[in-house]
């Protein structure tokens, strides 16, 4: 809510890294609980129509995951150059530079996980076991 009613709050240049981590935790809440809770709630396997899921699951899991993480190492590392580098902190952080570094704490691993999203470095596989679906190794090892 502060950022609905206070300007300086939303001028500030880490609030837009704090909406990002808030966006990661939103969609993990609203997408992944709930698929997590459904399929050990239920017990489904491979057979009972999880295929296709099982390859979106751990690509989105792990994006939310990795872009969660970069946002508050981002939140960090601002807040460290604007103690240490008092002078210089407008020039480093501006909004151009915060822009582009939000947009690749969501890019970094969407690109890491692309490979074995399409099989050329692992694969998703299903666990019976556990009843997760993870990246596992592929046929290669």
């Amino acid at each position: 809510t502060a950022l609905l009613f206070y300007r300086s709050v939303r001028q500030q240049i880490t609030t837009p890294f704090i909406l990002s981590v808030s966006f990661a935790h939103l969609l993990y809440s609203t997408i992944i609980l709930p698929l997590l809770a459904t399929r050990f709630y239920t017990r489904q396997s491979e057979s009972a129509g999880w295929t296709g899921l099982c390859k979106v699951f751990p690509v989105l899991f792990y994006l939310v995951l990795g872009a969660s993480i970069l946002s508050l190492m981002s939140v960090t590392i601002n807040r460290t150059c604007i103690l240490l580098f008092q002078e210089k902190a407008q020039n480093i952080c501006n909004v151009k530079v915060r822009n582009v570094v939000i947009f690749l704490c969501w890019l970094l691993p969407l690109a890491i996980l692309t490979p074995s999203t399409f099989g050329q470095y692992g694969q998703v596989v299903l666990n019976d076991y556990t009843q997760s679906c993870t990246i596992g190794p592929d046929d290669n090892g």
